[in-house]
């Protein structure tokens, strides 16, 4: 079977297709030319939530919507990591046009479940900020509790002591000068 005679059943029936597309982690859609959806993996239905009954063989705008996919037969050109929600589970879709001598015979859907990608980034989020506020309060806690006005003594080695201070922390005191 050449390229220009592809056809999706002719694939389906090979017993290797089959394990190989089922066997992978990610959800796998193919549509023909007119949109009409020739096979879909066990991961694209528990990912998705649809039945295989209730999509095989429909056209993709009937059964799933705000697809992508006719655009991406239309134009012939992928569209990469679309955003999408279902329930509760996010995921991404990679689709592709399946072109041969310069026709597109159909499209390739392949999401990919980032549902719990998405929960650990809102965690790691959650945990930036409570850092943040730990080294405040950590901050807060290691602040000077006194000033030089709680020093007692007006002595003028004292004062002369203050003023050494005084320009340290301004950030004007000589190099190497020690007080």
């Amino acid at each position: 079977m050449g390229c220009s005679e592809f056809n999706i059943d002719n694939f389906k029936k090979d017993p290797l297709f089959h394990y190989i597309f089922e066997s992978l982690h990610d959800g796998i859609l193919i549509a023909d030319e007119k949109g009409i959806i020739r096979y879909v993996n066990t991961a694209y239905c528990q990912l998705t939530g649809v039945e295989l009954e209730n999509i095989l063989n429909m056209k993709i705008h009937e059964v799933r919507n705000g697809s992508k996919l006719p655009e991406v037969l239309a134009t012939g050109k992928a569209l990469l990591g679309i955003s999408r929600k279902v329930n509760k589970i996010e995921y991404i879709a990679d689709i592709n046009p399946v072109i041969f001598d310069g026709k597109v015979l159909g499209a390739i859907s392949i999401v990919r479940d980032i549902t719990e990608l998405v929960e650990l980034s809102a965690k790691i989020k959650d945990y930036s900020h409570k850092v943040t506020e730990l080294k405040k309060k950590v901050r807060e806690i290691h602040k000077a509790k006194y000033s030089l006005q709680d020093i007692v003594g007006s002595s003028q080695e004292i004062e002369k002591i203050k003023s050494k201070v005084k320009r340290i922390a301004e950030g004007n005191a000589p190099a190497g000068n020690p007080i």
